[in-house]
């Protein structure tokens, strides 16, 4: 799986690199079935009005069949920009890949089985 981290307004530090990419092991269970090939991580530093720097993260995930699957999210801290983005990453794959098997019920269930946010 081919990870591309990009940074916009500041030179992400190694442990926020390191820190996303170990967290991105968590897709290894769609990369068999999903095929997925390509994960797009986006990082922006933001200055507010208020003197606060807002930090985005957005995750843009390729599969094939021209799907693409993008989130964004925002908050005072990169890594949690990040986990909120990945969570709904992770929660849109699990739709997709039982889109047709299993019903939302147990969906719900698999989800709280590995401790996902729903």
């Amino acid at each position: 799986m081919n990870v591309n981290i990009q940074t916009v307004h500041f030179d992400a530090y190694a442990d926020l690199r390191s820190y996303i990419e170990k967290k991105l092991d968590k897709l290894e269970q769609f990369r068999e079935k999903m095929k997925i090939r390509k994960v797009d991580v986006y990082l922006q530093l933001n200055k507010l009005s208020s003197g606060l720097k807002e930090k985005t993260a957005g995750i843009r995930i390729r599969i094939p069949g021209g799907k693409e699957i993008y989130v964004k999210t925002t908050s005072l801290l990169f890594e949690e920009s990040f986990d909120n983005a990945l969570d709904s990453v992770v929660e849109q794959l699990v739709r997709i890949k039982h889109k047709v098997k299993r019903p939302k019920a147990k969906i719900a269930k698999w989800l709280r089985k590995y401790h996902i946010a729903a």
